[in-house]
């Protein structure tokens, strides 16, 4: 029997933050501009996520497969 599907490892990503305190002014334009990028980095995962679920559902339903 071959042929059969093969689902990869889960990925695990290890990420280490560092916090930093600078004393002086707040660039408030700046800071508004990396907040709206955030935002948008937030809404394309959120989306992308959900046409993979989606995907990934029409396939489960096509090929018959269940975890």
């Amino acid at each position: 029997m071959g042929g059969g599907v093969t689902i990869p490892p889960k990925e695990v990503i290890e990420e280490n933050e560092e916090k930093l305190f600078i004393v002086g002014g707040i660039d408030r334009t700046g800071l508004k501009q990396l907040t709206a990028a955030l935002k948008d980095l937030k809404d394309i995962r959120i989306a992308t996520e959900s046409v993979a679920n989606e995907n990934n559902s029409d396939y489960v339903k096509k090929v018959g497969f269940c975890s």
